[in-house]
């Protein structure tokens, strides 16, 4: 989002200050709620640019990039490849989430702070893993986001046969969701996130016979933050 809206180039670096893995955002208006918090890494790479950034899952990255594209640019990118639409599938799909809407929208909750937390997919972002594998093969098709199906054809009886009577093939839901720039630039880093070669979060997956790219992540659940999910997405180079 933050390349594809001219918002930084791929070799942006972040070089704001941080102490003890805390960093108070500057410049981006009255910052009033606690500093960001980025994971404990041992042996961290540096700099902090987009590679290590996301070798290490750094929310300190992605917190600055967010609120340098801002919540207009950002959400309307974030829109653009199927968040907070309702995704084609033959069975019911929760719709995904930006921001809460409706009775349970809450304006004093939403501020700089949420679009930062958003960055680094905190704050109200809510998605199934169903639609984040389907967004993750937009990387491996050419920049467009398949639509998921499970049914392959429909066949009716007549005696003993079966006839076919509706097939079902490879159908694209967003096109030209991720330009083939960001393809390039992200893919050998993402290989690098999940590769035994390098202090990424994914290099325990260890995939054997094949060449893959991938993505860790956390999810806080709960008010309270209480519970943790953890996620790892992953696709075949």
């Amino acid at each position: 989002a933050a390349m594809e809206t001219g918002t930084i180039a791929s070799d942006y670096t972040f070089t704001g200050t941080i102490v003890d893995d805390y960093w108070t955002p500057t410049g981006y208006g009255n910052w009033i709620w606690p500093a960001i918090k980025r994971a404990q890494v041992y042996n961290r790479s540096t700099p902090l640019n987009m590679e290590n950034g996301l070798l290490h899952s750094d929310n300190i990255y992605f917190a600055d990039i967010a609120l340098k594209m801002g919540e207009e640019k950002f959400f309307t990118y974030l829109r653009g490849i199927g968040m907070e639409q309702k995704m084609p599938f033959e069975l019911n799909v929760a719709t995904s989430t930006i921001k809460k809407v409706g009775e349970n929208a809450d304006p004093k909750y939403w501020n700089l702070r949420s679009i930062a937390e958003t960055g680094y997919g905190q704050g109200q972002v809510t998605i199934t893993p169903l639609q984040l594998a389907a967004m993750y093969c937009a990387f491996r098709n050419g920049g467009d986001i398949p639509q998921p199906f499970v049914t392959e054809s429909l066949y009716l009886t007549e005696g003993n046969d079966y006839h076919a009577v509706e097939e079902f093939g490879e159908t694209t839901w967003i096109k030209n969701a991720v330009t083939r720039h960001s393809i390039e630039v992200l893919t050998p880093m993402l290989e690098h996130v999940v590769s035994p070669d390098y202090n990424g979060t994914g290099r325990t997956l260890r995939a054997t016979g094949c060449t893959v790219a991938g993505k860790t992540g956390t999810a806080e659940k709960d008010d309270d933050k209480s519970r943790e999910v953890s996620w790892v997405v992953c696709y075949r180079v």
